[in-house]
């Protein structure tokens, strides 16, 4: 045989290089099996097939990646090392395949295992991977079909999608760059996300601060206080103060951990404190409750009635301490969790009614000033007691947390009313009165937290507060027999003094804060 020489040698080398070549990339595109376990490979090398490529060493199992759609791995001596029984025939995504335990490997149009299924009619549920992507079909790459991710699919922990990462995957919804190209859109909105420590982050923090505002329940029967002409027209009740607004106050909780899921937390709220003043005016022709509306006696007392002016103001103000130990738990499900908890709450609720007269000069006096009458009624109630609640929350996606918390609890309630008239023809008149009865306490809320970084959260809520057997300002207005006052200076047994400890007071409203772990 001549021996080729000079640039024909090289040239017929070359061309054996390509022939080898093209057999390894030019497969057939008939599926076919892998190579059983046991398999050998003569060196390690990289096989690239349209762009992915795989690293193949003798014996060990590799990672696949993600292939084109309706591609198949070719065979060779050591395409596929997988220990145990054979594995079965290689099939991707197609669109038209059955379901396997790859889900998104074949799953399309025709599989049928339901709604929450690794499979489903549209590839992979219309939740996809299960409920909400944590099933084990994920997201994929290329989207499972396009149809795979269903309506959550962006949304899904663990999945290829992430947060819409796919290639034009229709399961991530809004979260997916289907208004803008190649996910542009999720990309703009990607600093908007909340910091993610995956479905099972715990419900944790060390400080929390913010604001709670509170709208007070006029939940008392009104009383009737001044009249236009004798026994004439209603000009003023309690029921026209207006305590149905919201207030804002101070909130704020310390927690300490004191063993594994457990805590101390030291918390609370108040400072919020409701004003309402309202006034009837006249032309000496204002008469009040004292004297039965001017009837009794005839003409009314000089005092408070005949008035050119009738004024009722109305205060209110609380406050709350708890000192609660807290247990943490997680449910079989990662993404719910919730703790219960046991502690001392003391809660404080103090309010003050005032009722002022302004009448003509009084001709019959020795000063010959106005006359002027003022009722003066403050209520204060001391709960102290032991409640039990707990909470419970549900990652709805990593960062973003919705959950609930209930505490209850039977306190005692030192209550006091003391009461105070001055007057233009009387001194001064004062009683005070207390009691001790059971009280009762609900306290209900639902709350969202948003994590924006490790240590940052925000939060907001909507806050219910129920108190019994309270007393309440307006009940403890006694307008009777306030003429023993006359002449004396303080109220003598006629007067008939008393406290009113049944009330109940209704609060509702939001609160929003932020909250640091450290």
């Amino acid at each position: 045989m001549r021996t080729l020489s000079g640039w024909k040698h090289w040239l017929t080398m070359g061309l054996a290089l390509l022939v080898s070549a093209g057999q390894g990339y030019g497969q057939s595109a008939t599926p076919t099996k892998p190579a059983q376990f046991g398999s050998k490979s003569n060196s390690a090398k990289p096989v690239r097939t349209a762009g992915y490529s795989m690293l193949q060493r003798g014996g060990v199992g590799m990672d696949l990646g993600v292939m084109p759609t309706g591609y198949m791995m070719g065979e060779g001596p050591s395409s596929m090392a997988i220990p145990g029984p054979a594995p079965m025939e290689l099939q991707m995504t197609n669109g038209s395949g059955t379901c396997d335990a790859g889900c998104c490997d074949s799953c399309g149009p025709g599989s049928a295992n339901g709604l929450f299924a690794a499979c489903g009619p549209n590839g992979c549920g219309p939740f996809g991977g299960g409920l909400n992507g944590y099933g084990p079909c994920g997201c994929g790459n290329d989207g499972c079909n396009g149809l795979g991710c269903g309506l959550l699919g962006g949304l899904g922990q663990g999945s290829g999608c992430g947060f819409c990462s796919g290639n034009g995957c229709l399961g991530c919804g809004w979260n997916q760059g289907t208004l803008l190209p190649g996910g542009l859109l999720c990309r703009l909105l990607g600093p908007l996300a909340p910091y993610s420590e995956g479905p099972a982050a715990q419900r944790w923090f060390d400080i929390s601060a913010g604001t709670i505002a509170l709208a007070r329940t006029n939940d008392f029967a009104d009383t009737i206080l001044s009249s236009t002409g004798v026994a004439g027209t209603n000009a003023l009740s309690t029921n026209d103060t207006d305590l149905e607004k919201l207030r804002f106050g101070l909130a704020l909780t310390l927690a300490v951990q004191v063993g594994p899921a457990s805590n101390l937390e030291v918390s609370y709220f108040g400072l919020n404190r409701w004003n309402s003043v309202v006034t009837a005016t006249g032309n000496a022709n204002l008469y009040s409750i004292y004297s039965a509306f001017g009837t009794s006696p005839a003409g009314g007392f000089d005092d408070t009635d005949r008035s050119n002016r009738h004024t009722l103001s109305y205060s209110s103000e609380l406050h709350n301490g708890e000192v609660n130990f807290r247990r943490r738990w997680v449910g079989p499900a990662a993404f719910m969790q919730g703790s219960l908890l046991a502690g001392i709450r003391h809660f404080d609720l103090d309010e003050h009614l005032n009722f002022n007269a302004i009448g003509e000069n009084n001709n019959g006096a020795g000063n010959n000033g106005l006359r002027f009458f003022e009722h003066s009624v403050k209520t204060r109630n001391q709960l102290t007691g032991f409640q039990v609640g707990g909470d419970a929350w549900i990652n709805v996606i990593p960062g973003l947390y919705l959950g609930t918390q209930n505490k209850i609890g039977v306190f005692g309630n030192h209550a006091e009313s003391e009461a105070t008239i001055v007057a233009n023809s009387i001194a001064l008149g004062r009683e005070f009165i207390q009691d001790g009865r059971t009280a009762f306490l609900n306290d209900f809320s639902v709350s969202t937290v948003y994590r924006l970084t490790y240590s940052w959260a925000l939060n907001a809520g909507y806050n219910i507060l129920y108190v019994d057997n309270v007393a309440i300002a307006p009940e403890n207005f006694n307008t009777r027999d306030v003429s023993n006052l006359v002449g004396s200076g303080s109220f003598t047994s006629a007067r008939q003094g008393f406290i009113d400890t049944d009330g109940e007071v209704y609060y509702q409203g939001v609160s929003f804060g932020a909250e640091y772990m450290w």
